[in-house]
């Protein structure tokens, strides 16, 4: 068995309510990495996380799913969660285990009630997280109402590193706002973006987003924004360590987007998984209470 350093390893949960989409994401993941060689379908005698005979039965997930795959060097140990209500015990077990956490939300039906419920217990547990929009690929898609109730219930900015060029039937590219790349893919296909040149009609949103993504990695630190504010740039370093330190501190909410039956945008979402979700060694200590007398203790991956 290969051995990984901490330092290359994610441990990650899919969260999110029922039919956002969670197993499905995970299918096109391990369907990319090549651990799967066909794309399953949740619920479905071809997936691989909902394999319990009341899972197929169902149509959903009951239970928590491990699997784990391998995405440019990193070994990235990936839970699926269940989104019913009626099997919750689950969700706060995982959050646990887990380093990071990425939120699986529909573009269609938006923000709901189990979503909210997940969202509070990370922030008793300080994960870090990102969130992945899915089912870009259907008509209703919409995500401006989505970032709306992001702010207003959840407290939260959410900052767009992703943009898609269209949604609905026509929803197969992706521009990345930190890279400034535009990425095509094959509705359907092996899932693997391919670049191109921006597209003309979406340059001038590119670039406005561009500056607001920027600007809230500037304002998560007094010397970034100090930089910025005088000379209007930060370097590549700076914004990189300004984007990773508020993704683990929880100061920036980065929103990707993507569909999973379509295997749009998964490729995406597993190199911001890597790069922007930390390792177990770069996350904040577990706190704890010790039985003896209730005193509060922290532990890192080091200890």
């Amino acid at each position: 068995m290969k051995h990984y350093k901490l330092q290359d390893i994610r441990n990650i949960g899919f969260v999110g309510h029922g039919g956002s989409g969670k197993t499905s994401l995970a299918e096109s993941v391990l369907y990319l990495t090549g651990v799967s060689d066909r794309l399953g379908k949740a619920g479905d005698a071809s997936s691989v996380m909902d394999y319990d005979p009341e899972e197929i039965k169902r149509g959903h997930s009951i239970s928590s799913s491990i699997a784990f795959c391998e995405f440019n060097s990193t070994k990235i140990n990936l839970i699926d969660t269940p989104g019913s209500n009626n099997f919750i015990a689950d969700t706060p077990a995982t959050l646990r285990v887990v380093d990071g956490l990425v939120f699986v939300i529909s573009a269609v039906e938006g923000m709901q009630f189990y979503t909210e419920k997940i969202w509070n217990w990370a922030d008793e547990l300080e994960l870090p997280r990102i969130i992945f929009l899915n089912k870009m690929d259907h008509e209703h898609a919409n995500a401006g109402p989505i970032l709306e109730a992001i702010k207003t219930k959840l407290k939260k900015t959410p900052i767009f590193i992703h943009l898609p060029e269209e949604t609905g039937e026509k929803f197969s590219g992706i521009v990345d706002l930190i890279e400034n790349k535009f990425f095509s893919y094959d509705r359907g296909g092996e899932g693997k973006g391919k670049p191109e040149g921006v597209p003309a009609d979406i340059l001038d949103e590119m670039e406005i987003s561009h500056a607001e993504l920027i600007e809230a990695v500037a304002e998560v630190d007094d010397e970034l924004i100090e930089k910025y504010l005088e000379s209007g740039e930060l370097t590549v370093e700076e914004f990189f360590y300004g984007l990773k330190e508020g993704i683990k501190k929880g100061q920036l909410i980065p929103v990707l987007c993507g569909s999973a039956l379509q295997n749009v945008g998964v490729d995406l979402l597993l190199q911001a998984v890597v790069k922007y979700l930390p390792s177990p060694e770069n996350r904040a200590p577990v706190r704890a209470i010790k039985v003896k007398d209730d005193s509060e203790v922290t532990r890192s991956a080091n200890d």
